[in-house]
């Protein structure tokens, strides 16, 4: 394989320090080698595919009030927890939340059922009432 020549430095006094004594750089005069040939793979290479966002967190709820309304991020903020705080005493008040076009919230009792005692693995007869759930109907526009 040849050799390629070797880039030459010449040295430039640049500036000096604060003891005033000269300070010396080196610069290179020769340009990169450039012709260097790669080689392409069969098949491009690129990273895969984003999977599709499906989830929404409180943060984008936040993001899309405040540019909607045209509101600072922290008083969007402060309008989203207020209405999720109102929401979420209405329900532990045992009060219905119905949002007309969009849905219906509302406590339930959980329902009777069979569960299995992980340890044995015998049936167990789960008793109706055992603590409340929070239920959503969706609204026409959704179901649409």
């Amino acid at each position: 394989m040849p050799t390629k020549p070797q880039a030459k430095a010449k040295v430039v006094k640049s500036s000096t320090n604060k003891k005033d004594e000269p300070v010396f750089v080196a610069a290179t005069t020769a340009k990169p080698d450039l012709s260097t040939k790669r080689v392409k793979s069969a098949e491009p290479v690129s990273s895969p595919p984003a999977p599709p966002r499906n989830n929404i967190s409180r943060k984008d709820i936040v993001m899309r009030v405040a540019t909607k309304i045209g509101l600072s991020i922290m008083v969007a903020d402060i309008a989203v927890s207020a209405t999720f705080e109102a929401m979420k005493n209405a329900l532990l008040r045992g009060e219905r939340i119905e949002l007309r076009n969009f849905g219906v919230f509302e406590i339930k009792p959980r329902k009777a059922g069979l569960g299995r005692n992980p340890k044995t693995g015998e049936e167990v007869v789960l008793m109706k009432g055992r603590g409340k759930t929070v239920k959503f109907k969706m609204g026409k526009e959704l179901k649409e």
